[in-house]
């Protein structure tokens, strides 16, 4: 079976892990995967050689725009794929369209449902009454689902993140002093680390407005922010603002992130409000990892760590609370290592890539009997 999927930048993020590691680890011998983005970032285009039939870039210049659309209707009926999934708002709205116009003739399913914000804004407003025109609607999480108003469709399914344990193997035996080694990371300090990418979905200022809570307490600690993205200057800003430069320590981009988080003694993941989370990764390769988490109380949030694990989840908001609780966590060690190992559990059982293909391959039976 032919398929394929459509994102618009091909960058370093949550929706993007997820989509590579379903290309990846999807059986060729039953499908033939073809490829539509913008620009993909080279770390990305790596890890998909040989894994795609086709690729067509369409740049991300607006210039040319009908030109472009020619092309991108071109491309779909040179490949002929029987399932277009559709991994971002804007490319979902294109190929909904060109399918209505009957410029192609392929079946939609919509996968851009990432997030899940608390605050129901203009645009999550619209995107909820766009929803109801799509004949199927994926999303990475129930409550996902449920803030777009979309669970009480038939056509409506749950493709949760698969975490794939071998990209752990390689840490397996390794010490938290041995990771910190090799990450050149505070040795003998206490680790806090936030990943993601640089941008307002992740609330970063309120993470770095905690750092500096916790040092008016406490005085031995690192906290790092990995990743890359278009708020790093504002970001950087703010730490001299609050004298933390020597206190919060930029990364950048990290490769191997699976050694950082294994050195890390707490992963924190702070979110805005108005975006939030839908099925983080982060949190589930620190889980699997074992590494503690502290994460905002929001449906996403809950939704993966379950009941067991709601000790971990920080229903104040402050910074001045955050950073209460991040004390705790360097007090009471074993006890946050304890729902660590629990948590490792749950990943395994009800995250696991095989878990994420199967549920693919329901999706495309549902719209193979369809059609």
């Amino acid at each position: 079976m032919k398929i394929l999927f459509t994102i618009g930048n091909f960058g370093i993020g949550g929706k993007e892990r997820q989509l590579v590691e379903l290309i990846k680890n999807l059986d060729k011998s039953r499908f033939e995967v073809h490829l539509i983005a913008k620009q993909i970032d080279k770390n990305i285009s790596a890890q998909l050689k040989n894994h795609t039939s086709s690729t067509f870039l369409i740049g991300m210049s607006i210039k040319n725009y009908f030109l472009k659309l020619f092309n991108i209707v071109k491309y779909i009926n040179s490949v002929k794929p029987q399932i277009i999934f559709t991994w971002s708002d804007l490319t979902s709205k294109i190929i909904f369209a060109l399918i209505k116009f009957r410029l192609i003739d392929s079946s939609i399913v919509n996968c851009s449902t990432r997030s899940a914000p608390q605050k129901i804004s203009l645009k999550v407003a619209i995107e909820r009454l766009l929803n109801r025109l799509y004949p199927v609607i994926v999303s990475n999480s129930m409550a996902g689902l449920e803030v777009y108003n979309s669970k009480a469709r038939n056509a409506t399914f749950i493709l949760r993140n698969g975490f794939d344990i071998n990209r752990i193997g390689h840490i397996k035996n390794l010490s938290k002093k041995e990771a910190k080694l090799i990450c050149k990371m505070g040795e003998n300090k206490f680790c806090v680390l936030m990943v993601g990418r640089l941008c307002p979905q992740k609330d970063y200022p309120r993470y770095i407005l905690t750092a500096k809570e916790y040092f008016k307490r406490n005085a031995e600690a690192i906290f790092y922010i990995a990743g890359e993205g278009k708020q790093r200057k504002y970001l950087e800003k703010l730490v001299r603002k609050h004298l933390l430069q020597d206190r919060v320590v930029f990364l950048g981009y990290v490769k191997d992130v699976e050694t950082l988080i294994k050195g890390s003694d707490l992963l924190v993941l702070l979110s805005n409000k108005s975006i939030g989370e839908g099925s983080s990764n982060v949190l589930m390769e620190s889980l699997a990892i074992g590494t503690p988490v502290l994460a905002d109380d929001n449906p996403g949030n809950r939704e993966l760590l379950g009941k067991d694990l709601f000790s971990l989840i920080m229903t104040d908001k402050h910074p001045s609370m955050i950073a209460n609780k991040i004390s705790e966590v360097r007090k009471n060690p074993i006890v946050f290592e304890k729902y660590a190992k629990i948590g490792s559990s749950r990943m395994i059982n009800h995250y696991s890539m095989t878990k994420m293909l199967n549920d693919f391959q329901r999706i495309v039976e549902y719209i193979t009997k369809s059609n």
